[in-house]
Parts: C-alpha cells; structure tokens; sequence
C-alpha cells in the first residue's frame, strides 16, 4: 500500500513538472516566432514590445489566469496564449497574428491566421485558419493603457489585461 501511494505521488509530480516543461518549450518557441514580429518596431509606438496577459475576464463575471505573450511591431502583432485551470494546466487556448492600427483609445485588429481551441474546449477539434487577403478578419476593441498595464476589451464583451514585459 505505501509502495502504490508513493507511486501515486510521483506520477502527480512528474505530471505538473511535465506540464511545465511543455510550457516552458512552448514559450521558447513563442519567443522566436515573436522575434520576427518585433523587429523594426516604431520606438514612439505605445504598443511596441512584449505585454503579458495576467487575466482573462469573460463576459459572464468569471475571471481565468492566462499564460503567454502578445507581441506588437510597428503594424505587425502576434498572441499566443493559454487560460489555465486551478492547478495551472492549460485548458485551452490560441495563436492568432496579422496587423494592426491604434486610434486613439480603439485598437483595430486584422487576423491573418489562426489556431485555437478556444471555443472548442478541450475536445480536440482545433480551429486552423490561414485567411486570404480579402478574407482576413477585422476585429475593433477599445483599449485602456495606464502606464505599464494595457486592458483590451473585445467585441464578444470578454477583456484581457496585460502587464508590460520588462
């Protein structure tokens, strides 16, 4: 019996470690498709950079911890992130790009692709979408930015704050 609980608890822990191995891989991974993105970024753009979102706030009053990056160039951006569980797993998530434009306090976004489970779940079917120029998708959000944290509310009514990365 002591054998098979010890067993259990190392199974558990292996589990979390390899979880976070697999972040950890995905994140270098996100750190070198986003060098492309922020080359060449326009040094007065209160965007440029790397942000880190800290939570995903859904319309319907929940709250979700988030992990990845969101990186904006001087018209380029890029996202990749993953709503986690209570135990840190990720549960869902997603990696869009394309351009975009700042007015004022309404960022406009043009998604180029797509790859996302967001409204998926966990069930396995992923959403993969490449668009074609005519067909890109425009997306308007209202922004607030107060320093170094930047709040993006998006049309389906869900927001998503950000810190800036350092």
């Amino acid at each position: 019996m002591h054998v098979k609980e010890e067993s259990f608890k190392l199974s558990g822990l292996n589990n979390l470690k390899s979880n976070k191995r697999r972040l950890f891989l995905i994140q270098l991974l996100l750190l070198f498709l986003f060098q492309g993105c922020n080359q060449g970024n326009a040094p007065d753009s209160i965007l440029s950079g790397f942000w880190i979102p800290k939570k995903y706030l859904m319309s319907n009053g929940e709250s979700k911890d988030v992990y990845g990056h969101i990186s904006f160039g001087k018209n380029q951006w890029s996202v990749v992130f993953f709503i986690l569980d209570e135990e840190g797993n990720p549960t869902s998530g997603s990696a869009e790009g394309g351009e975009f434009m700042l007015e004022n306090d309404y960022l406009t976004f043009w998604h180029y692709y797509n790859f996302a489970d967001i409204s998926k779940g966990t069930s396995g079917n992923l959403n993969k979408t490449i668009y074609k120029e005519d067909q890109r998708q425009k997306e308007l959000c209202r922004i607030e930015i107060d320093e170094d944290i930047l709040v993006i509310y998006f049309p389906s009514g869900n927001a998503m704050i950000f810190s800036k990365s350092t």
